[in-house]
């Protein structure tokens, strides 16, 4: 009986196959991966951003904290290119009651690069006249 050495072709279609599939799968779990970490980063850099926006609203002063006041802040350049679609909203609302106060709301919302509703991130602060 002769020995045989060496792969037959079926051996190695089905290696070649089986290295296809395994393939296949990891493209998969890396494209979700980047997809996840894409979507991280710009929650990350909202946070920050809406942080720095309400430490930005909370230096005004108390007389130029209104809807005018507060209108002239505008997003970094950083989360314009960071976000797509981001807005920016300001809402100021009158504490009833004394001592005389605002909450403030900061809201930044942007479209995620993937299919899908929007995201946003939100702060809100009160803020008392001295």
């Amino acid at each position: 009986m002769k020995r045989r050495s060496g792969f037959t072709i079926l051996e190695t279609l089905v290696a070649v196959a089986m290295l296809t599939a395994l393939l296949a799968v990891a493209m998969q779990v890396c494209t979700a991966t980047a997809a996840q970490r894409r979507q991280t980063q710009q929650q990350l850099v909202a946070v920050e951003e809406t942080a720095n926006v309400m430490e930005r609203v909370a230096a005004l002063p108390w007389d130029d904290l209104t809807p005018e006041g507060v209108g002239k802040i505008e997003l970094s350049t950083v989360a314009e290119e960071a976000l797509p679609e981001a807005a920016l909203t300001i809402d100021l609302a009158e504490a009833k009651g004394k001592p005389a106060g605002r909450r403030v709301a900061v809201t930044l919302e942007w479209a995620p690069r993937a299919a899908g509703p929007p995201s946003q991130t939100q702060l809100v602060a009160w803020r008392y006249q001295p």
